[in-house]
């Protein structure tokens, strides 16, 4: 199944700091099947997935807040706890976006460009993964050349 991140880390980290992977699975064969067969412009691809990235972005701040309070009886000082949840709460939003822009037809000839963005997607939130950063602004770094190529591709939603 195709996919496309939006990967706000910059946006998001900065917002949380002033406040107190895979494709998405699950779906048919024939609704993949269906998917891959159909194609949109990119106007309409770009207007698509950037109302899927303000969508799935509404509601970190509260998962930062959630994580804190389930989390709040580990043992870890407030400044901990509090860079755990915002990296715990920009993976939820990750994934999310991973799994709804993944259910978009690519645009029309314009197949090779998003997939290159959508396997460099997917190698930095492995490198994320695998690096067990407890730090967001090491988390964040390992979304910015996709970030840019979002832009570049005039993703600015999904990409700042």
């Amino acid at each position: 199944m195709k996919c496309i991140i939006s990967l706000a880390v910059p946006a998001l980290i900065s917002a949380i700091a002033l406040a107190p992977v895979g494709c998405g699975g699950g779906e048919s064969s024939t609704s993949a099947s269906a998917l891959a067969s159909s194609s949109i412009s990119k106007a309409a691809f770009v207007k698509r997935a950037s109302a899927i990235c303000a969508r799935d972005r509404e509601g970190t701040l509260e998962r930062v807040g959630t994580y804190q309070e389930r989390h709040g009886s580990d043992g870890l000082s407030k400044a901990a706890l509090r860079k755990r949840a915002i990296i715990a709460a920009l993976s939820s939003t990750i994934r999310r976006e991973i799994a709804d822009l993944g259910k978009l037809p690519l645009p029309r000839g314009e197949e090779k460009q998003v997939e290159a963005i959508l396997s460099a997607t997917q190698d930095a939130m492995d490198k994320a993964r695998e690096s067990g950063t407890k730090s967001p602004k090491k988390f964040e770094g390992y979304f910015a050349d996709v970030n840019q190529k979002l832009r570049d591709y005039g993703l600015e939603a999904c990409g700042k």
